[in-house]
């Protein structure tokens, strides 16, 4: 299922949308215990970097993508690039 990260940015329902009318499972994720249920992830509204990452944290995602993305490395639209710059150390929320 692909999770379509629900921070506050970017144009979620379209992605949705898209999904829908290509008959593929995605649910709108916005909880850490939604975006756990991912296999993949898109994360809308990326184009400013520090408005994103501060949206990420106020929404209690960032350690859930943190730990999906850069230990389970689960695939990622959006923000793979930026992964690199996250900490390594990231709590296990899933």
């Amino acid at each position: 299922m692909i999770g379509i990260v629900n921070y506050g940015l970017g144009n979620i329902q379209a992605f949705a949308n898209i999904y829908k009318r290509l008959n593929i499972q995605a649910e709108i994720a916005s909880t850490p215990q939604d975006l756990c249920r991912a296999d993949r992830i898109i994360l809308p509204g990326v184009g400013a970097f520090d408005w994103a990452m501060t949206r990420l944290s106020e929404s209690g995602m960032r350690d859930a993508l943190e730990e999906m993305v850069v230990r389970e490395r689960k695939p990622v639209l959006g923000f793979a690039w930026a992964c690199r710059s996250w900490p390594i150390a990231a709590t296990k929320v899933c």
